[in-house]
C-alpha cells in the first residue's frame, strides 16, 4: 500500500510539472505566433515569398511557407456533402449516415484523471 501512495504522489507531482511546462510553451508559442505575424506581413508586403533568410549565426535558414489546411471531416461536413451528392434526396443521405455512424470501431482507454 506504501508503494501504490507513493505512485499516487509521484503521478501528481508529474501531472503538475506537464501543466506548468505547458503552460509555459503556451506562453512561448503566443510570442512567436505574435513575431511570425510581423515577420510574415513584411515578407508579403515586400514580395519576399520566395527568399531564403540565412542566419549563419544560428546555423539554420528560414523560408515562408504556405500549407493547405483541408476542412476536418465532421458528421455535419459529411451530411452536407451526402446530401449535395444525392442530389438532396435525404432518406440515402441519412441511411449512409446512419451506416457509417454505425459501422465504426471503438475502443476504450483507462486512464487517470484529476477532478
Amino acid at each position: 500500500m506504501a508503494e501504490f501512495n507513493k505512485n499516487i504522489m509521484s503521478w501528481v507531482d508529474y501531472d503538475n510539472q506537464i501543466k506548468t511546462k505547458n503552460e509555459e510553451i503556451k506562453q512561448i508559442r503566443s510570442k512567436k505566433d505574435e513575431i511570425e505575424g510581423s515577420i510574415v506581413e513584411f515578407i508579403q508586403g515586400n514580395n519576399l515569398h520566395d527568399n531564403v533568410f540565412n542566419i549563419s549565426s544560428m546555423n539554420t535558414q528560414l523560408q515562408m511557407n504556405t500549407t493547405t489546411i483541408k476542412e476536418t471531416i465532421s458528421y455535419k461536413f459529411l451530411e452536407n456533402t451526402l446530401l449535395k451528392y444525392f442530389d438532396n434526396d435525404c432518406d440515402k443521405s441519412n441511411d449512409l449516415m446512419t451506416f457509417i455512424k454505425n459501422n465504426r470501431t471503438s475502443s476504450d482507454k483507462v486512464s487517470l484523471k484529476r477532478k
